[in-house]
């Protein structure tokens, strides 16, 4: 087994000193980052999507065996319900597809309002997804989620699914 080791951004400027050369200037976070972790967390796609030249740089500057972790924005995941966002979820995978092998799990992160309660709505939402040819994983956060019933439940529909779940 292996593991990967990474934070949810690379372009921290407190870094610089300290992680990154004091010399490093903004436009070289992503590639000093990359030469000492081998995984990141896009955060930054939560709140908007990269453009195709973005994803293209990205990939570009980093080494061959690095995978960025795209979450899925917040606009599908945190604006009620999830069936109906099921196309433009699979459009926004497409998209992270262009990072070719240095695409890592993509997931999805739900609210701590999205409890069990709307499992037969994550149930649709995340079948619609599986067929997407990428690894996908998923975040809850409401507390009930942990409870043995509704982990169980969860675990089971990801297991079956092939997804991984995020644990925090």
């Amino acid at each position: 087994m292996s593991f990967k080791i990474g934070c949810a951004i690379w372009a921290y400027k407190g870094w610089v000193g300290d992680l990154f050369p004091p010399t490093t200037s903004a436009s070289q976070f992503l590639q000093v980052y990359s030469k000492r972790l081998t995984t990141v967390e896009c955060n930054s796609t939560f709140y908007t999507l990269p453009t195709p030249g973005m994803l293209d740089r990205w990939a570009k500057e980093t080494p061959a065996a690095f995978e960025f972790c795209p979450k899925l924005p917040r606009t599908f995941t945190h604006d009620g319900a999830l069936q109906p966002k099921v196309e433009a979820a699979r459009q926004c995978i497409e998209l992270m597809k262009r990072l070719g092998q240095r695409l890592g799990p993509i997931f999805a992160q739900l609210p701590p309002t999205y409890g069990p309660q709307f499992f037969p709505d994550l149930k649709v939402f995340l079948n619609g997804l599986s067929q997407c040819g990428v690894r996908l994983a998923l975040e809850v956060r409401h507390p009930q989620w942990f409870e043995p019933t509704h982990a169980t439940q969860l675990n089971a529909l990801l297991s079956d699914l092939g997804m991984g779940r995020v644990l925090l």
